[in-house]
């Protein structure tokens, strides 16, 4: 069984990969990819189809309300109140050395120093736009001090309502980084556990 397409003065072809039975419509099978193509009322079209690669039998349940479907790749506005599960931070390790130059993909992160006594550039080129944060925690996982104002590269300024320049040296010691543009000015604004 299939669905069946009249091509016109040529006959007609039954597709077996596309069924329809109890009012449930299959597209594609195993190893064969289904998908379903809608037109625009204005130009365009939207490809509804699974994953590549290997894929279980799972099911979308599509919930009781009219909305827009969120997308990982796309900047939207949440205008509900979302539940999540548990949220795991990311961490970096560094190991080696006596610097380091904080990176864009640290933004997130806790950067955790397990070593000697750091000292760390926070690039200008790292900081984001104004009205946008990029927020690094620093931890000394040792007794030495990380300081914070390297210019291994051309540095962010660095603002302390306290002076500080980096961790204290106790282990355990930790500061955060609030990076952000303010006018022309690339700033790092430093708080927490300093020296």
């Amino acid at each position: 069984a299939g669905v069946v397409s009249n091509n016109g003065s040529s006959g007609c072809t039954t597709d077996t990969n596309a069924l329809l039975a109890g009012g449930a419509l299959s597209l594609g099978a195993s190893g064969t990819a289904g998908s379903v193509v809608l037109g625009n009322a204005t130009s365009g079209t939207v490809t509804v189809q699974p994953v590549t690669g290997a894929l279980g039998t799972v099911t979308l349940s599509l919930p009781a309300n009219s909305g827009t479907v969120a997308e990982l790749n796309l900047a939207e506005t949440w205008t509900a109140a979302q539940t999540f599960g548990q949220v795991n931070g990311a961490s970096r390790v560094v190991t080696a050395g006596s610097t380091d130059t904080l990176l864009a993909t640290d933004c997130g992160k806790q950067v955790y120093y397990n070593n000697a006594a750091y000292t760390v550039t926070i690039p200008a080129s790292i900081v984001p736009a104004s009205g946008t944060v990029c927020r690094i925690d620093v931890i000394t996982a040792t007794a030495n001090k990380v300081s914070v104002n390297g210019t291994a590269v051309s540095a962010a300024t660095l603002i302390s309502a306290d002076s500080y320049t980096g961790t204290q040296a106790i282990a355990g010691s930790g500061i955060s980084l609030s990076l952000t543009t303010i006018g022309a000015a690339t700033d790092a604004f430093l708080f927490g556990h300093g020296s």
